[in-house]
């Protein structure tokens, strides 16, 4: 298994639950990098990893701006791509943004297509995919929650002076490249009107360390009352909290194991 290494916090969470270990890590994130150069420096250090290993096929999982940049070095060297997790459309390539467009581009570089849904399948038929290519797999974050036990008890100290029995906790993330600027103050005002209207409810922010979310939730929501700001917590206490919070908001379509590529 090789990782470009986007995410880093939030995919080595994931690989030590479900005890996988990464052959190759790249480690290329950089904070508050740009797409261009994420793009190019993924791009370069996939290729040079390509040509080394040689794999008869290229597996790449969902829509992240690693999954495209894979999936354009297989081709350039002929090597066949499996994408998972495949057939997701919005029909809006600027949202989301840039993975509408990622999805869309390794779907037409693509040799065969794994997809969660018979909706999503119908989708790639849409776009002119051959029926054979196709197989619809279920979906890989459904696996992942199926096999992680979950249990009653948090691994973190901060959620578990959180009053989930008396209050109702509403569970917020918001960390969308869509969502930022503008976007987020408006969510952030909205959150700040709730808290004002429900005197019962509380918010757990689990924060998103980009710079572009954390800057802005910690200058507009900290310090209030009935407001927990927390770092991402383990996949395991984020479903302990999605099943004893009362309400979610999100932006987010959906994760698991975002950054990985397996060869």
């Amino acid at each position: 298994m090789l990782s470009t290494g986007q995410h880093r916090e939030l995919l080595q969470q994931v690989l030590s639950l479900v005890d996988i270990r990464l052959d190759v890590n790249l480690d290329l994130m950089q904070e508050n990098q740009s797409l261009p150069k994420f793009t190019s420096r993924a791009v370069t250090a996939l290729s040079e990893n390509l040509v080394r290993l040689r794999p008869d096929v290229f597996l790449v999982q969902g829509d992240t701006t690693t999954v495209l940049a894979a999936a354009m070095v297989a081709f350039y060297n002929a090597i066949p791509v499996g994408h998972i997790k495949v057939g997701l459309r919005s029909f809006d390539c600027r949202n989301p943004f840039p993975e509408e467009m990622n999805r869309r581009v390794t779907s037409c570089l693509a040799s065969l297509h794994f997809a969660p849904t018979a909706r999503a399948r119908q989708n790639l038929l849409g776009e002119g995919i051959c029926d054979e290519r196709i197989f619809v797999t279920g979906n890989t974050i459904v696996d992942a929650l199926q096999s992680v036990p979950v249990g009653e008890r948090f691994e973190s100290r901060e959620l578990s002076d959180i009053d989930f029995d008396s209050r109702r906790v509403l569970l917020v993330t918001a960390r969308r490249r869509e969502s930022h600027g503008l976007a987020l103050r408006s969510i952030l005002s909205a959150l700040k009107t709730l808290l004002q209207k429900l005197k019962d409810m509380e918010i757990l922010y689990p924060v998103h360390p980009n710079p572009n979310v954390a800057g802005s939730v910690r200058e507009e929501m900290n310090g209030l009352s009935r407001v927990h700001i927390v770092n991402p917590p383990a996949y395991g206490d984020l479903l302990r909290v999605m099943r004893r919070c009362w309400l979610i908001l999100t932006d987010s379509r959906g994760y698991s194991g975002r950054s990985t590529v397996f060869s």
